[in-house]
């Protein structure tokens, strides 16, 4: 089910994952670039104010490796969380 779907028609399995931030932060611009979509509309005021919102989290700092559940066998999920290995900057 995408941003437009119904949970009613909505596939069983879905794909959990934690959102990585970092290319939004690396490409501001190409972030702010689009309007706000129909959705998006009803909570936030501008693309500003959504993408200091989407930025603000601490995601980055975390690893994932997506997992694939299916809701009709399971209410539970476990998404394992990693602290992402700290890399010196070169400056």
């Amino acid at each position: 089910m995408d941003n437009d779907g119904a949970p009613e028609t909505a596939d069983s399995v879905v794909r959990v994952g934690l959102y990585d931030p970092r290319w939004s932060m690396e490409n501001v611009d190409t972030s702010l670039a689009w309007p706000l979509l129909k959705h998006e509309r009803t909570k936030w005021s501008s693309r500003e104010e959504q993408y200091y919102y989407r930025t603000s989290t601490r995601n980055g700092e975390f690893v994932v490796t997506p997992i694939e559940v299916d809701l009709e066998k399971t209410h539970e999920i476990i998404l394992p969380v990693k602290r992402r290995k700290f890399v010196p900057s070169s400056r």
